[in-house]
């Protein structure tokens, strides 16, 4: 069995340019989503601490979420800031392995 690869504790901030690409890229996911889907300024805020590229995985993921929960007839989402948050959390939590 592979060992699964290391991640560290705290990465270093990404460059500046990195950072605003993926502020453009959530900002533009997010644009096309209804207004009531809309997570918070400090659930955005909490997305873009992340690493640019899994923040704008996490971003679509939020946003197929939703979409998926709307197509099904599901009850909505009636918390977008605290699901976006919690996806957020897991993912820190696995390392962010799954977008690896």
């Amino acid at each position: 069995k592979s060992q699964p690869k290391s991640h560290p504790a705290a990465p270093a901030a990404p460059p500046a340019r990195d950072r605003e690409w993926a502020r453009r890229e959530v900002a533009a996911v997010l644009a096309t989503m209804p207004a009531d889907m809309q997570p918070d300024h400090n659930a955005v805020q909490d997305l873009l601490q992340v690493e640019p590229s899994y923040a704008r995985c996490l971003v679509l993921r939020f946003r197929d979420s939703v979409a998926s929960a709307r197509d099904k007839g599901k009850v909505q989402i009636r918390n977008p800031s605290a699901y976006l948050s919690s996806s957020i959390k897991a993912a820190r939590k696995n390392g962010f392995q799954e977008f690896d």
